[in-house]
């Protein structure tokens, strides 16, 4: 069981960063449309299957992980709802759900827009189709993120621990998974990092491969979550 209360309460307290992230997420595909209608096809692609579909769900799953769990360590408000009748259980599924759900809602509304501006058919190698499974897919990796960013928010005790691991370590992971999509050659480079399991050429070619890296992601961002929920269970459930 879900708290109402407590999701209204979240949303409350995020809503300022959230209304931010989908102003940036609907202004990058607008940067996008204008793209499309110059035909600069060298850059369009960061605009609509880059920055919308990793990049910026991405901030938003590290920056909501840190607000609902941390930061309410922090600031005493975790302490406080763990002092009602509300059990801890109820308490980590709610804030979960929040950050999974945000997730979901952003994808959903980004990819509503791209379909009705047709963004992704510029290189005439996409469909619409293909567009909302890349989106689908995005989701998956946003679970591995997600997931990961929750458990280091339910372990760290500092702040800057959780920067350091929750933003810090992702972005060096795509700085190499950047480094393997500038150079092919340097083939090697892609089993180092977890991002790999999420290639957009996959998703246009409906390649097997996009099940594969999509189930990966998902079962990396559930393995995450069980190592998040046990440090919260053992912190917060009295024996």
């Amino acid at each position: 069981m879900l708290s109402i209360a407590l999701l209204k309460q979240d949303f409350m307290i995020n809503r300022r960063a959230i209304v931010i992230t989908y102003m940036i997420q609907l202004f990058s595909l607008l940067i996008a449309m204008g793209i499309c209608h110059m035909r600069l096809i060298e850059i369009s692609d960061m605009f609509w299957d880059t920055l919308p579909v990793v990049v910026i769900p991405a901030g938003m799953m590290m920056l909501l992980a840190y607000r609902v769990m941390m930061a309410r360590e922090d600031d005493g408000t975790m302490e406080l709802l763990l002092s009602t009748q509300m059990s801890p259980q109820r308490i980590f599924r709610t804030k979960l759900v929040f950050v999974l759900i945000n997730a979901m809602l952003l994808l959903t509304v980004s990819t509503l827009f791209g379909c009705l501006t047709g963004v992704y058919r510029l290189t005439g190698v996409w469909k619409r189709s293909t567009y909302v499974l890349l989106n689908l897919g995005s989701f998956s990796l946003q679970v591995a993120v997600g997931g990961y960013c929750f458990c280091i928010s339910c372990i760290a005790k500092r702040t800057y621990r959780y920067i350091r691991a929750a933003v810090v370590v992702p972005c060096v992971f795509y700085g190499i998974y950047l480094i393997y999509y500038l150079f092919p050659g340097l083939f090697i480079v892609q089993y180092l990092t977890p991002f790999s399991l999420f290639q957009q050429e996959w998703f246009a070619k409906r390649a097997m491969m996009l099940y594969i890296g999509s189930f990966g992601c998902v079962l990396i961002g559930i393995l995450f979550l069980f190592l998040a929920r046990h440090s919260f269970y053992e912190r917060n459930i009295p024996e």
